[in-house]
Order: C-alpha cells, then sequence, then structure tokens
C-alpha cells in the first residue's frame, strides 16, 4: 500500500566546495546505504515526520528539501519532493540498505546532482548536467500520411471500461496510465474509447515481455507500493512531453501531452517511460538527438524519432544497444529495463501441441510470447499416413509491433524442412506439401540484414499468433492420465512446508508425441512429473493434462491434504532463584539464575533470560544487580516450529544496612486494579498512584502516577510541603514514626497521618523528628 506524507522538510547537504567546471566528473562519497537509509527514513513514528534531519554529504552546504510524498516498507524508501521554495525543481530518492539512487535537480540550472552507488558499496554524489536526469522530447515530426497498418494488442477494443485496463493482473510491479485529466467520467474528453485503448495497448506492447501490469485503474496503483510502481500522466493539453529519468519506483510521474493521432500518443507514452526505466535516446544519423531509424528495413529504436515510421508499411518500433553503426548511444537498453523489470515466465519451455480443429489452426488457441532473443517456441503437430498440406501465418498480434518473426519447421530427425522471415514483413508464412511424420514448428526473434545496417534479434519481443490449416494430420485417441503418487484422498502430514513429488502417467496416445502439465496451488509445472512446495497446510486439488501433437487431449485430478503434525509447546522449571527471594548483598555480587527446558515433541528449543534490563542467550546466567530494588526475572523458551512458553520469578536485592525506601512494596503488575495512594515499584523506582488505575504503565501515564523516587535513594525521602506554614502541615513520601518538638526540644505532638492540622500552634519555630530503621532525620519548619 502507498504511504504518502505530504510537506516533511530534510536537509540535504549538497556538495560544493569542489570546482566542478573543472572536474565535471568527480565524484565524493558521502557514506554507505544504510546510513542514507537511516538518515531518510522514519521507521515506526509518525511523530518524526515533522522533524528536521540532516542528510550529510559534506560540511559546505544543506538544501532544505520539502518532500511532498514519503513511502518505507519492508527496507524499501522511495522520496519525491523539490526544493523548499522551488516548484521549478525536483528531487527524487528511492533504494535499500543495498542500494541507493537519486538526484537534486532546479529546473532552471543547466546541472543537478545525482547519487548513485559505487561497486564498493558507497554512495557518491556527483554534479551533472540536466539531461542526465530529465529529458524534454522535442521531436521532429516529419507530418507524413498516417498509414493504419498496426495489429491489436491481443485483440480489438471490447467495449469495455477504458479506467479498468490491465494487462498482466497480478504483476508485481505496476505501470500506471493516469487517464483522470483526460477523461469526463467514462468518456474521454477528446476523441474515441478506442483512441483510450489503442494509446494504453502501445505501452502494453512495449513492455509485454516484462512482468508488469500497465493499467489505468487508479485504485490498482493506489494499491502498489511506491517502490514496485511508475505513473504516467496524460495531459488534456499539446505540449513537449518530459520525464525524469529512473523515477520508475517513486511517485514522480511522466508527463504525456496531447496528440491527436492515437499511435504516436502512444508511442510518445512508451518512450516517455522509457525514459522513467533509466533509457536515455538514441542517438546517430539521420536524427542526431532523435535517430530517425533505417527505412530500408522499416525499422527504428523506440527511444530515438518514432515518427518518422508514419510513412512505412510495417514499422518495427525496438529498444536498442547501439548496434547500427552511426551509433553515438551504446546504453543497453534491456539490461537498464531489467533493474527494475524481469523478463515474464516463458509460457512455452517444454513446447507443446499445436491445436487443430477439423484442419483449422486458429490464432486464438495457438499464441505465444517471445520474452527474451534468446527464447524458442515449438508447437508439435503430425501428418498421417497419406501425407497432407500445411498453409500457416505466424504474425505479431499486439497494436505496434516489436516482434520480428522467424520460424522453421523440423521433422523428426531435426532437420529444416521450411524456413519463413520475409524482408520487412514482421510474419512467417508455410505453404506446402509435407509427408507423413512427425513435425516441430519453431518461432523465435527475427533478424534482418547485419547489426551495423538493420538489425539483430536482440530486441524482438512480444506476442504472436498462429492461423491457418492443416490437411492429413493423424487424428489419434484421448491420452489417459493416471497418478503414481499422491493417491487420491491421501493426508501428507509436514512438520513444515516442504516439496511434495507429483507423479503422473501418460497413455493411450497412439503414435503421437504430447506435452504434459501438472496445476496445483495456482503453480504449473510442465511434464510427467513435479516437486511442488505448498503454500499452506490445507486441502489441494491436483490436475494433470496432456496434450497429443494432434490436438487430442486428456486430464485427471485428485484431491489431496497437507496436514501440520500438533506441535506441543516446551515447558520450563525454574532452578533458581526462588519465587519471593531475598538478596542481601552490602556489595553487588552475582546471582545464579538457572532452569530447566523439556520439549515433549523432541524438537530443539533456544532459551531467553532478561533481568535488570539484561538478556542472556541460555538457560543458566550469573547476573549481577547494578542495585538495589525489586526485579522481576522472566524466562522464555521457544522451540524450533515457534511454540513458547514463559515464566517469571520476582526477587529483592536490598543492603542490610540501610534498607530501601522500596523495602515490602511490590512490584507493579499489569493487570491488577491500583486505588489512590497505592505505592508500587516498577523499573527500580518507586511510584504513588494518584488515581485508580489498570494497565496503566507508571512511567507513560503520569496523570496516574507520581514517581516518588529512585529505590537506590535515601530510606528517609519524607520531605515537606510548603514552608511557613499557616494552617496544615503536608508531607511526602511518609514514613516511620514521626513527631513534632518545639524550639525548645520539648515533644508537642504525634504526625500519623500525610496531613496535620497546626492552626491552633504558637507561631515560631519547630522541628519534625522522623525515625524508621535505624535513620533518624530532622525538617525544620516555620509556623505562621
Amino acid at each position: 500500500m502507498k504511504t504518502f506524507k505530504p510537506f516533511l522538510i530534510c536537509l540535504i547537504c549538497l556538495y560544493t566546495s569542489i570546482n566542478f567546471a573543472q572536474e565535471q566528473s568527480k565524484k565524493v562519497e558521502i557514506g554507505t546505504p544504510k546510513d542514507i537509509l537511516d538518515l531518510c527514513t522514519f521507521k515506526n513514528s509518525k511523530n518524526n515526520l515533522n522533524r528536521q534531519i540532516k542528510f550529510k554529504l559534506t560540511d559546505n552546504h544543506s538544501i532544505p528539501i520539502s518532500l511532498k510524498d514519503y513511502y518505507y516498507e519492508n527496507g524499501e524508501m522511495s522520496l519525491n519532493g523539490t526544493i523548499e521554495k522551488n516548484e521549478k525543481s525536483v528531487f527524487i530518492l528511492r533504494g535499500n540498505q543495498n542500494n541507493i539512487y537519486g538526484y537534486a535537480l532546479d529546473q532552471t540550472k543547466s546541472y543537478g546532482y545525482e547519487y548513485t552507488t559505487n561497486k564498493t558499496g558507497k554512495v557518491t554524489v556527483q554534479k551533472v548536467p540536466s539531461h542526465k536526469l530529465v529529458s524534454v522530447c522535442n521531436f521532429n515530426n516529419p507530418q507524413h500520411q498516417h498509414h493504419e497498418h498496426s495489429k491489436e494488442h491481443i485483440g480489438n477494443y471490447p467495449g469495455t471500461d477504458v479506467r479498468k485496463l490491465q494487462s498482466l493482473p497480478g504483476a508485481p510491479k505496476v505501470m500506471y496510465i493516469d487517464l483522470r485529466e483526460i477523461m469526463n467520467g467514462a468518456n474521454p474528453k477528446y476523441g474515441s474509447k478506442e483512441d483510450i485503448w489503442k494509446v494504453y495497448q502501445c505501452l502494453a506492447s512495449a513492455l509485454s515481455a516484462f512482468n508488469v501490469n500497465v493499467t489505468t485503474d487508479h485504485s490498482l496503483y493506489t494499491a502498489t507500493p511506491v517502490v514496485n510502481s511508475g505513473i504516467a500522466q496524460m495531459k488534456s493539453q499539446t505540449g513537449r512531453s518530459y520525464a525524469y529519468l529512473n523515477s520508475f519506483g517513486t511517485s514522480r510521474p511522466s508527463i504525456i501531452y496531447r496528440e491527436t493521432n492515437p499511435k504516436f500518443y502512444g508511442l510518445t507514452l512508451a518512450h516517455e517511460v522509457g525514459h522513467q526505466l533509466g533509457l536515455s535516446h538514441d542517438r546517430g544519423t539521420p536524427g542526431g538527438e532523435y535517430y530517425q531509424g533505417l527505412p530500408e528495413f522499416q525499422w527504428v529504436p523506440i527511444m530515438g524519432n518514432y515518427y518518422f515510421s508514419s510513412s512505412w508499411g510495417n514499422p518495427l518500433f525496438q529498444y536498442s544497444k547501439g548496434e547500427y553503426n552511426t551509433a553515438t548511444n551504446k546504453e543497453n537498453d534491456l539490461t537498464l529495463i531489467r533493474r527494475y523489470l524481469s523478463y515474464r515466465q516463458d509460457d512455452n519451455s517444454q513446447g507443446k501441441a499445436l491445436q487443430i480443429s477439423n484442419g483449422t489452426v486458429n490464432q486464438e488457441k495457438n499464441k505465444g510470447l517471445i520474452e527474451t532473443n534468446s527464447d524458442t517456441d515449438r508447437f508439435n503437430f503430425s501428418i498421417g499416413s497419406s501425407g497432407g498440406k500445411i498453409n500457416l501465418s505466424i504474425k505479431p498480434i499486439e497494436y505496434i509491433t516489436f516482434l520480428d518473426i522467424n520460424a522453421r519447421i523440423e521433422n523428426s530427425n531435426g532437420a529444416t524442412v521450411a524456413q519463413s522471415n520475409p524482408k520487412r514483413d514482421r510474419k512467417a508464412n508455410f505453404n506446402q506439401n509435407l509427408p507423413s511424420g512427425n513435425y516441430t514448428l519453431i518461432i523465435e526473434s527475427g533478424s534482418e540484414g547485419t547489426p551495423s545496417n538493420g538489425f539483430s534479434r536482440y530486441s524482438s519481443l512480444g506476442w504472436y499468433g498462429i492461423s491457418g490449416s492443416i490437411t492429413g494430420t493423424s487424428n489419434g485417441t484421448n491420452p489417459t492420465i493416471t497418478f503414481s503418487t499422491p493417491t487420491n484422498n491421501q493426508v501428507i502430514t509436514l512438520d513444515q512446508l516442504k516439496p511434495v513429488s507429483i507423479q503422473i502417467n501418460v497413455t493411450n496416445t497412439g503414435s503421437s508425441s504430447y506435452s504434459s502439465t501438472i496445476n496445483v496451488d495456482n503453480q504449473n509445472f510442465n511434464g510427467t512429473s513435479a516437486s511442488w512446495t505448498p503454500s499452506k497446510y490445507g486441502n489441494f486439488t491436483i490436475k494433470g493434462t496432456a496434450t497429443t501433437t494432434t490436438g487430442k487431449t486428456g486430464s485427471s485430478t485428485i484431491n489431496i491434504t497437507i496436514k501440520e503434525p500438533n506441535n506441543n509447546p516446551p515447558s520450563i522449571t525454574i532452578i533458581s532463584p526462588n519465587n519471593g527471594q531475598v538478596f542481601e548483598q552490602t556489595t553487588f555480587q552475582p546471582i545464579t539464575i538457572s532452569c530447566n527446558i523439556s520439549d515433549p515433541d523432541g524438537d530443539s528449543t533456544t532459551t531467553e533470560i532478561n533481568v535488570g534490563g539484561q538478556t542472556f542467550n541460555s538457560s543458566t546466567a550469573q547476573w549481577t544487580p547494578s542495585n538495589y530494588g525489586n526485579f522481576t526475572i522472566r524466562f522464555r523458551t521457544t522451540d524450533s516450529k515457534g511454540a513458547s512458553s514463559e515464566k517469571t520469578v520476582q526477587i529483592q536485592v536490598k543492603n542490610p544496612s540501610t534498607g530501601s525506601v522500596c523495602d515490602n512494596i511490590e512490584e507493579w503488575k499489569t493487570s491488577k486494579t491500583y486505588k489512590i495512594r497505592d505505592k508500587v515499584v516498577y523499573q527500580n523506582t518507586l511510584y504513588e498512584a494518584i488515581w485508580w488505575s489498570r494497565y496503566a504503565f507508571p512511567n507513560i501515564y503520569t496523570q496516574v502516577w507520581k514517581r516518588i523516587g529512585s529505590c537506590n535513594a535515601a530510606l528517609i525521602a519524607t520531605t515537606l510541603v510548603g514552608n511557613p506554614i499557616n494552617n496544615s502541615l503536608s508531607l511526602r513520601n511518609r514514613v516511620g514514626s514521626i513527631k513534632i518538638y518545639n524550639q525548645s526540644g520539648n515533644y508537642i505532638d504525634d504526625i500519623k497521618h500525610d496531613d496535620k492540622d497546626i492552626r491552633h500552634y504558637q507561631p515560631g519555630v519547630y522541628f519534625i523528628r522522623i525515625g524508621y530503621k535505624g535513620q533518624t532525620k530532622m525538617i525544620k519548619f516555620i509556623k505562621k
């Protein structure tokens, strides 16, 4: 969940003592990521949000930062704000105890300060040009006539609410397209819902190979941790779109200004999100800052000038690592993106059967995703004894195309019998006769020309679909699935959640090959065996499925129970000291504390003894007190499965020669009810109740408890309230025998309560004598 705390002020001391005009590249170490994290996070304390902290870089200069948003959870921090009283500035800082990144930038200046973590684990600050931190994109739009030739991303606009779109529900990362400014309720202020769908699909296509959910759902964005999300704000006015580099994982948005053409509106969105993921412009000739691509191959990098693709029939938009011969930016885009987003899991790692129904190959049942440039997807099929013919098309199915397809067909011996990757035609096609046998259709990333004059497989990623027809296929029969282990309704007892072996048998497949899967606990395993670790204890259904190359499918399910054994807590037997034992010491000496631990289940245990603010991780301890008073000794033991037991004893340590003000005063107990004037000892301190209470800690609830003093204080702590006195004499901490004498030493009266009426006394000097446990104390007072 997002945690936003506005208007927080912290002092960020920026390094200014070096002449950066001469030493532009010099980096200065300022500490470790953990140092920075400790200074700029406010863990478990809401009160700290109003304080000022100093993020120390040097002793020279500090700049106050107004933090608009603050997030800290599970060790991950994200801060977003501005330099105080400077709305044209940007401050970003994010990271954890291993890595910190951020920057402070005054956008009226040509430089900023960038914080990075080096290879030795130190955070450094460096003055850098502003274009390294923010990219304001100013494309040269050639205004060519636009051809609507692109494919829809996994289908056409279905008429759903465009404010609730998701590309990969459940993904751990979220890229949010904020439509709120360009929408009027459920309808866009400009263009149609289909236009909004196309804009969204451009970004979904650009990120389809990655484990991220591209969404327009604001509630989904707010429910995702800041460090796992990015945001792009769509604007209703026109202008120059811009983004802050490496701002994914913060609440700092990219700004996307409106364009009338939804495709280029969406391409601009994908381009700016690339900046948020750390990508810089693809530069080269022609185009300079924004490379215009290769018209011969209809290829252009998404971080270049994609507007020049508007007249191409089959444009290919891709990430780049500067392989073309005029490139001046050699950054590896995919490596930079993977700092934030991982690739999606391979959807076809073991191969699968090509789904054929009455000779028809339907795209909806035969599609896949090339997640990496090394990914190879395999589809199996068989041709019967009379031979047959294939007429297949494998083509990208996303709204904008990042995938160039190279496909081939191999026979059962692994020999290639057909191959297709036509130039400037992103799809592959097959139309030929095949003899009887088993075949595999292999689909992978395509390339054209050479890397320096053309493009490699580097960034051919995305969704494809297979359609067409195959005649002469071998029908076969539905396979039969049986389970070797576990068996139906089996109860498996596990002392901890650890791997369970699953094995299925596949029979009755005829001469066809097959692919099989095992599904359990929302997990899929390819093949006939699996090692599955349950996510919890409980009941589960396991499903085994097999599909032959001819499209025949069989499945079977069983039910099992994963049960946790009963766990009994360990027991404690206290050996010493005894509860209520008094230790009289004129000098502080070690006290032996010990206990016996036993666990009925035979589990290993750990034991902790806590006394006087000290902790001993053992069942025995030698503890030397540092003061006199009452003490609670707490014994706690925990077994390896988490069950625990606890016992306590109370002891007193006293000086036999002087005694203590806390003698015979009981320790405060949580659940006991106390009334006015009750005295208790808590943390070696004497307290007196000034109101009735229960569960009120004496050191916290000062409106309920009055602190008398330390148990180490003098035995007689009685004091007189007020002096001189008119009518009533009041004592505090009254103990022992108390008598009043006049100035001549003659006995006058006894004091048996905290208050004494003396209005009948003659004006003059008097003395109060207090006797307690062999000690005497005299207090002088004047009666007016």
